[in-house]
C-alpha cells in the first residue's frame, strides 16, 4: 500500500474536521458519495470518527456484496484502533481482504450476488434474509481453509498468522447463522431456547479454535441472554466468562440510538435484555457489578435523549401540519405516538421512568384542544392524547370540551 502523500493526509485531516462539525444530512451525503466508490482506500477513513453518529442517523446505505457478507456479525466488528490481538471482534481494516478472498474464489457466484443486490439498500430485510442464506454458508465454506492473500499485511496492518484466526472466526460466525437465529427468535417470543440449535452451536463451540469459541459465545450471549450463566465443561465456561466481558465493554461503548423509532426500541429492549442477565450472573462479582452499572447508566441517558429528540422531532414539531393534512395526517400521528410508546415502555426498563413522565406531561398543552379547531380535529387530538398520556387525561379533557 503506498504511503498517503503529505497533501493529500492534511486534506482528509482538514475534511475530518469539517465532518465532525456537519448536520446530519451533510454526513448522510458525504456517506452516499463514499458508497458510490469502487475502491474507498483512505476516503474510508472519513468514516471513522463518526461510526456513532451513522449509527444513530442510520443514512440508507446501499446493499453491497461486502456489506451483506458482514451485515450479521456487525455487533463484532472494532474499528482498526480499539481492536487489540487476542480479543474477540474482527478489525474493520480486515473486512474487505476478506470479502475480497470471497470474490476471487468463486468469481461467477459473487457476480451473481451483485445482479440480486444491484439497486437495492442495506434496510431491505427481506432481500437480506434470501441473499445472505446464499451467500453466508458460502462464504463460511470457503474462509473455513483459506490461506491469508499476499498482501494481507500491506492492506490490513495484521500479521499474517492472524488471517488464519480471524478467517476461521468469520467462518465459524457466518455457519451458525441459522441457529442463532432461531436463538434469537425464540427468545423475542419469550420462548425455550430450542433445543437442536442449542446443540448444535454447542458443538460448534467445542470444535472451534479459542478465538472463534469466544466470538460464538458472544453471539449466543447476545441472541439468547437467558442462556444458562455456568458451564460444566470449565474450558467452555472459560471462554464464556472473556465473552460476556466483551459484550460488556460493547455496551459501555455503545452508540446512540437510532433515530427510527421501532428500530430504536428493539434496540432497547435487547440492551434492557442484555443488561438484566448479566446483573443476574454477576451478583457475587462487584467489580464486574459495577462495569455493568456504568453501561446502564451510559443506555439510560442515552435513551432520554433518544426519546426527547424522537417526540419533538416526529410529533410535536409536525403536529399541526399533519392535523391539517385530515386522515393521512392522523394516521401517521396515531402511528408515531404508538412507536413513542413502545420506546417509552423499553426505555423505562433502562432507568429514568420520572423522565419519560416528565417528557410527556410537558407536550400536553400542544397535544389539547384549541378553540379553534373543527370537531374532528378536537377528537384527533384527544386520541393522540390517549395513546401518549393514558385513557384518564384524555378522558379528562373530553369532558372539558363537552
Amino acid at each position: 500500500m503506498n504511503a498517503p502523500q503529505p497533501a493529500n493526509t492534511a486534506a482528509l485531516r482538514a475534511l475530518r474536521g469539517d465532518l465532525a462539525a456537519a448536520q446530519d444530512v451533510q454526513i448522510a451525503k458525504v456517506v452516499a458519495i463514499l458508497d458510490q466508490l469502487p475502491q474507498r482506500g483512505r476516503a474510508d477513513d472519513l468514516l471513522a470518527p463518526l461510526r456513532r453518529r451513522l449509527a444513530r442517523i442510520r443514512p440508507l446505505r446501499p446493499l453491497s456484496f461486502d456489506r451483506l457478507l458482514f451485515t450479521p456479525l456487525d455487533r463484532l466488528i472494532l474499528p482498526g484502533g480499539i481492536w487489540k490481538r487476542g480479543q474477540p471482534g474482527i478489525p474493520r481494516t480486515a473486512l474487505r481482504p476478506l470479502a475480497d478472498q470471497i470474490r476471487r474464489a468463486r468469481p461467477e457466484f459473487a457476480r451473481d450476488i451483485d445482479a440480486m443486490l444491484a439497486g437495492h439498500h442495506a434496510d431491505e430485510r427481506e432481500l437480506v434474509a434470501s441473499a445472505g442464506a446464499l451467500l453466508w454458508p458460502a462464504a463460511a465454506t470457503l474462509l473455513m481453509g483459506a490461506t491469508a492473500p499476499a498482501n494481507w499485511t500491506e492492506t490490513t496492518g495484521l500479521r499474517e498468522t492472524e488471517h488464519a484466526s480471524l478467517a476461521h472466526a468469520v467462518a465459524s460466525l457466518l455457519a451458525a447463522i441459522p441457529d442463532l437465529g432461531a436463538l434469537e427468535q425464540a427468545h423475542q417470543a419469550g420462548e425455550r431456547p430450542p433445543a437442536e440449535p442449542m446443540a448444535r452451536l454447542l458443538r460448534a463451540i467445542d470444535g472451534a479454535r479459542p478465538l472463534a469459541a469466544i466470538m460464538l459465545l458472544v453471539m449466543l450471549t447476545e441472541a439468547a441472554p437467558n442462556f444458562a450463566a455456568a458451564d460444566r465443561d470449565p474450558q467452555r465456561n472459560l471462554a464464556r466468562e472473556q465473552a460476556v466481558d466483551f459484550v460488556i465493554d460493547r455496551l459501555d461503548a455503545q452508540a446512540p440510538l437510532p433515530k427510527a423509532l421501532d428500530a430504536a426500541a428493539a434496540d432497547i429492549c435487547r440492551t434492557a435484555d442484555l443488561l438484566e442477565n448479566l446483573e443476574a450472573r454477576s451478583q457475587e462479582r462487584p467489580t464486574r457489578l459495577a462495569r455493568i452499572k456504568r453501561a446502564r447508566d451510559r443506555a439510560d441517558l442515552d435513551c432520554r435523549a433518544s426519546f426527547s429528540d424522537a417526540l419533538a422531532e416526529h410529533m410535536l414539531a409536525p403536529l399541526d401540519e399533519l392535523l391539517r393534512a385530515g386522515d393521512p395526517g392522523i394516521e401517521q400521528l396515531e402511528f408515531t405516538a404508538q412507536s413513542l410508546r413502545r420506546l417509552d415502555h423499553a426505555a423505562r426498563r433502562i432507568g429514568g421512568a420520572s423522565h419519560y413522565d416528565r417528557a410527556l406531561q410537558a407536550c400536553a398543552p400542544q397535544l389539547r384542544p384549541r378553540n379553534d379547531d373543527p370537531p374532528a380535529t378536537r377528537i384527533d387530538r384527544i386520541r393522540l392524547m390517549e395513546i401518549l398520556l393514558g385513557s384518564e387525561v384524555a378522558w379528562q379533557e373530553l369532558t372539558k370540551t363537552g
